[in-house]
């Protein structure tokens, strides 16, 4: 069925810039016409609400502007800009907010990011993990707070991670790399097991099982391959080692478990705040001297955190429910 016609009258269709509702509804329309489902009466009803009114007309204009340069936007915005506006939502729709990114101040598709995590294929939300069985065999365990687009099948292994962490316990096949990709770079694997976390600062891979190539995006000759328990920071143009780490501690958040040895408290603070609804604040430089030892429960951060507290000198502050903040005592 083609999407509902019949706007209310509105400052939106009576000459006015188009609002999200004039927005939604021409993507609605397009995203049907270019399915199979598209008959030559949808077409024709299309014309009649193209005409109705100017605002109509000019959101279809801009709408198929912004799709005729699929052509010419990198591989990952052309993914994005096909998904909102070649296919029909998934689910009870996309909210209108993220297709006025595309229709904002000079049509800009740097304003796309946010539109490639609503589109993604997988997306967990504060302190959940969610394990996907891939078609070659392979497991995807995907992290707390992680988006990711997957392509696999009997010809491609490819998995983008967004944001977040995904651990890949890949199926090996000869002559059939299995990799997972950020704006930074690759990671490539023909059958092991290693982390991949995007970050701020760039793209973290740690090999907990055989080996994994890592190679950044704007320089090749950069690449370095990655022996179990090595890890690097991966940025577009560079590769940094990174202290190693055991390989059976690699992956432990997907058993539920963050591992610290000897590590300062506030990455410690920041792993834990990423399982909470409600994360804790400090201050960095009051806390930079900590550093902590153990084993922490991240499905019970409430718990982990108790534990700190008895560890070190610090007390966690809760007189705002709402906004506690770790001190030293």
């Amino acid at each position: 069925m083609p999407p509902p016609m019949g706007l209310a009258l509105t400052s939106d269709n009576l000459g006015m810039e188009p609002g999200a509702d004039v927005v939604g509804e021409a993507a609605r329309w397009l995203a049907h016409l270019e399915s199979d489902d598209a008959t030559e009466q949808d077409r024709a009803d299309f014309a009649t609400w193209c005409a109705a009114n100017p605002a109509h007309a000019l959101v279809v204009e801009r709408l198929t502007g912004t799709r005729d340069k699929l052509d010419n936007a990198p591989d990952v915005e052309r993914e994005a800009l096909r998904r909102l506006l070649l296919r029909p939502p998934r689910s009870a729709g996309i909210p209108l907010v993220l297709l006025l990114l595309l229709f904002g101040a000079s049509w800009m598709v740097w304003r796309l990011p946010a539109v490639q995590l609503a589109l993604a294929d997988e997306r967990t939300s504060v302190g959940e993990t969610r394990v996907i069985d891939l078609a070659d065999s392979s497991r995807l365990d995907i992290s707390t707070q992680t988006a990711v687009n997957i392509d696999v099948d009997d010809n491609r292994r490819s998995v983008t991670l967004l944001r977040g962490e995904v651990l890949a316990r890949v199926t090996k096949r000869p002559n059939d790399p299995f990799v997972v990709q950020t704006d930074d770079g690759t990671a490539t694997a023909l059958g092991t097991a290693y982390t991949v976390r995007k970050d701020v600062g760039g793209t973290v891979v740690t090999v907990a099982v055989s080996r994994v190539r890592t190679c950044p995006r704007l320089d090749r000759a950069a690449c370095l391959t990655l022996l179990p328990g090595q890890s690097v920071r991966m940025t577009s143009r560079t590769v940094e080692r990174l202290a190693d780490v055991e390989p059976g501690e690699v992956g432990a958040w997907a058993d539920g478990w963050l591992s610290a040895e000897d590590r300062p408290l506030t990455e410690v603070l920041d792993e834990l705040n990423k399982w909470r609804g409600t994360p804790i604040a400090f201050d960095r430089g009051a806390l930079a001297d900590l550093r902590v030892s153990g084993v922490f429960p991240l499905r019970d951060p409430d718990r982990a955190v108790a534990n700190l507290t008895g560890l070190l000198p610090i007390v966690l502050d809760e007189s705002d429910p709402a906004a506690p903040v770790m001190r030293r005592r």
